[in-house]
């Protein structure tokens, strides 16, 4: 058997907490770097969104590993997502008996832990006081569906550096916090998908990143099957691999997430 919390909380859960708390990116009070709008960035912006899955509902299979300095554990599962409202994830890693469930909403992070039966549940303002920083829904929606994001959440896209190579087009903001520098990188490829959205201390010492890969053709627009995630902090070096199969996107979904009343109440430590 799987202990769920001697494991440093399992599967979905690692990367979710691990990622978004790896860096301290997430504040507010921010200094960023002027730089004057790029006409030719609004160009490159509606062409990579020309090419972004639109949907109100996404669904799919999964299955993948998540590795740290500690560990590694298989991962596989069912993940839904209703646009703008909530991310329910189930774990079954043996032979469909599920281990752990997790409901995402704009304003709370629950999980139940059906090995030991513990269950947690917070609203982001939570995250922030515990962890001195914040993150929200829509980032992570974002993230798990190659959708471009601005950071901070105010920036316009406008604003960002641009260059280019041989194989991508690239975006970058720099802000200042606390006299500590920040980057956000957007890599774009030739055919104007989203191929990485990094998050990152300057010296890179902080950082996480998402990389998408394995695009397939879904309702005429280009999906990534596979995100790679790495990041690092000051306590752990991660990396996790979700490879999606069976994405059913606009079906009629639902987010059933009952906490037996018998199941006892853990916190992060």
């Amino acid at each position: 058997m799987i202990s769920l919390t001697k494991k440093v909380k399992y599967g979905f859960l690692i990367i979710f907490i691990s990622v978004f708390f790896s860096c301290n990116i997430f504040k507010k009070n921010i200094t960023k770097n002027e730089k004057s709008e790029n006409p030719e960035i609004s160009t490159l912006i509606k062409n990579v969104q020309s090419e972004e899955l639109r949907f109100q509902t996404f669904s799919a299979g999964f299955y993948g590993t998540y590795s740290d300095n500690k560990q590694k554990l298989p991962l596989k599962g069912i993940i839904k997502i209703k646009k703008d409202s909530f991310i329910w994830i189930t774990i079954r890693p043996f032979m469909g008996i599920e281990l752990a469930r997790i409901l995402l909403t704009n304003d709370s992070i629950k999980y139940i832990d059906k090995i030991n039966n513990n269950y947690f549940e917070e609203n982001y303002s939570y995250i922030k006081k515990k962890y001195g920083f914040s993150f929200n829904y829509k980032l992570l929606e974002n993230c798990l569906t190659n959708k471009m994001f601005t950071y901070p959440i105010t920036e316009k896209i406008e604003n960002y550096l641009f260059s280019e190579n041989d194989s991508s087009f690239l975006l970058q903001n720099e802000f200042t916090e606390h006299s500590i520098k920040y980057n956000h990188l957007l890599t774009i490829d030739r055919d104007f998908y989203l191929k990485k959205n990094k998050l990152a201390l300057k010296d890179n010492s902080n950082f996480a990143e998402f990389n998408y890969s394995e695009f397939k053709q879904l309702k005429s627009k280009m999906v990534p099957y596979k995100i790679i995630i790495n990041f690092k902090n000051t306590k752990t070096t991660g990396h996790a691999e979700l490879n999606f199969k069976n994405i059913i996107t606009d079906n009629t979904i639902s987010a059933k997430f009952v906490i037996p009343k018998h199941y006892k109440r853990i916190y992060f430590d």
